[in-house]
């Protein structure tokens, strides 16, 4: 596993559209309602591009948490990052950023 690599991963059609797919598919839990914060998720790249243990490193409430490492779960498989041009696992940290849902 490393952490410095001659290419990240990158999610498909890059980082606008990792956000574009966290906000699309994160739903607010119902309590606590109105939270806004940022949740800092880890998670391991494998050199086939899955998603694998994925940890909240810093947390805003447990349903939110929860509903975050859903979201990151089912996210689909990401181009891998490289050393020495091969694929290889990487730690990679993504923060889910979100403002309270205005009725």
């Amino acid at each position: 596993m490393f952490g410095m690599v001659e290419a990240s991963p990158t999610f498909p059609g890059g980082q606008k559209a990792l956000f574009d797919y966290i906000k699309n598919n994160f739903e607010y839990p119902k309590n606590p309602p109105s939270l806004s914060g940022r949740i800092i998720i880890q998670i391991l790249i494998t050199k086939k591009g899955e998603i694998t243990d994925a940890k909240i490193v810093r947390g805003i409430h447990p349903d939110y948490d929860k509903e975050a490492l859903r979201v990151i779960a089912n996210m689909p498989q990401w181009k891998p990052g490289t050393l020495n041009g091969k694929p290889v696992d990487v730690k990679y940290s993504i923060p889910v950023i979100f403002r309270a849902k205005q009725e």
